[in-house]
């Protein structure tokens, strides 16, 4: 079985503190409520965090692959899996 999620998570920059729109995708081969994947956004979503940190901390809480695509400054692409 494989179980994909897609869930979309705004999190503020620590370095501008303007918000950070990201794209996240969540794999695994087991079931993960969606509700426990969104109560992690939601508190994501009070952090100051980094991209690299917030797709980390993500992975490590759900013991699963953790993918964000996020912009910076409208400009710059940038993605992150752990």
């Amino acid at each position: 079985m494989r179980v994909r999620h897609k869930i979309q998570i705004q999190c503020n920059c620590p370095s501008d503190k303007l918000p950070d729109l990201y794209e996240c995708i969540v794999e695994c081969e087991r079931t993960i409520p969606v509700e426990r994947i969104m109560k992690l956004a939601d508190k994501a979503a009070r952090k100051k965090i980094y991209q690299e940190e917030l797709t980390q901390w993500l992975a490590r809480r759900l013991n699963a692959r953790v993918t964000t695509t996020g912009w910076h400054f409208g400009r710059v692409q940038t993605t992150v899996e752990a």
